[in-house]
């Protein structure tokens, strides 16, 4: 049996459980990222552990990483386990292709079903309801963000505490995202990259890829179920590219958005890095400043932006609140 941190049981789950294998379908273990917990560090100065989320007598998920995929999310997840996994947070725990496990991404939010999942089954992954210290549930699906058909389930599980849900989401150049995510996928059913771009362009989108990279409708339709502020967008760059200086301060503004205690940087955690022909030897010039052109019209910089001043943080944006066009050209470059 494993136990979480503080002890607390989580229930066991036998691989002839069929809500599990419909739900939990990431292959990623956090186990090896997850720390011993420091009961000592577990006090904060104004701060009462009465905010931590409980539904039905379980830790529920605090702590949402909406997205996007093929944007780093894993990496930013392992780096955040690392550090603050002793200080309270805390993953799903089940029984994942057969092997009991720290679970990255549970998907519930994401099936595309006419029934709700199992309320039950989703909270039985959580340790028991304590709030004698501070306890962050976490659910790092990254297709949750393209997939919004949850947001008013979620929304509706939650009740009143839905107002005290944190999202994040991780933003990266859609070019370079969708190239990724082409590739991730097994190069789309085996299908040329140009051919894919075209079908793209014409409203043909088999793999998703364009659907995970429309950040600025997927964030809307998400924003009619929770409010604005509390989202916040992260550009890619300003978690793998620091401007130097500022290195710590995205571990600090997490740490202190989640109210938990202790004071440790997390570091870049690094996996595997694909081998992918650059993308314009892929597409030619010709097709490649197309698709450029087609992006920018339909995924810009500008949506994300206008979508960010209703009241979500941008992350590392220094500049005036409300100004697109300021805020559209830093997105621009740092994601």
């Amino acid at each position: 049996m494993h136990t979480s941190w503080n002890d607390h049981e989580f229930p066991e789950h036998d691989g002839s459980n069929p809500s599990f294998e419909e739900y939990a379908d990431s292959k990623f273990d956090l186990t090896p990222f997850i720390t011993s917990p420091r009961r000592s560090s577990l006090t904060l100065t104004n701060v009462s552990f009465d905010d931590n989320i409980c539904i039905d007598g379980k830790i529920a998920p605090e702590f949402f990483f909406l997205g996007a995929m093929k944007s780093g999310t894993t990496s930013l997840c392992a780096s955040m386990f690392s550090a603050f996994s002793e200080d309270g947070l805390v993953a799903p725990w089940g029984n994942q292709h057969g092997t009991n496990q720290s679970i990255k991404e549970l998907s519930i939010f994401s099936k595309q079903t006419k029934q709700k999942p199992d309320k039950t089954t989703w909270l039985n992954y959580y340790p028991d309801c304590d709030r004698s210290v501070r306890i962050v549930g976490t659910d790092m699906t990254p297709h949750y963000l393209g997939k919004t058909s949850g947001a008013a389930w979620m929304a509706d599980w939650y009740g009143h505490e839905k107002h005290n849900i944190k999202f994040m989401v991780l933003l990266r150049d859609p070019l370079l995202r969708i190239f990724s995510h082409y590739n991730f996928w097994g190069r789309c059913n085996n299908q040329k990259f140009s051919d894919v771009v075209k079908g793209l362009m014409g409203d043909h989108d088999e793999c998703w890829l364009l659907e995970q990279s429309d950040y600025a409708r997927s964030l809307e339709s998400w924003m009619k179920s929770f409010s604005p502020s509390q989202f916040t967008i992260l550009p890619m760059k300003e978690y793998v590219a620091p401007i130097p200086g500022r290195e710590a301060e995205l571990a600090t503004y997490i740490r202190t958005t989640l109210k938990l205690p202790g004071e440790k940087q997390f570091e870049i955690k690094k996996f595997i890095v694909r081998s992918n022909n650059p993308i314009e030897d892929e597409l030619g010039s010709q097709l490649f400043s197309e698709f450029r052109a087609f992006l920018d019209k339909t995924v810009s910089p500008e949506h994300v932006a206008k979508v960010a001043a209703k009241g979500a943080v941008l992350f590392g944006y220094t500049g005036q609140a409300g100004d697109i066009p300021a805020m559209s050209e830093w997105i621009a470059r740092r994601w």
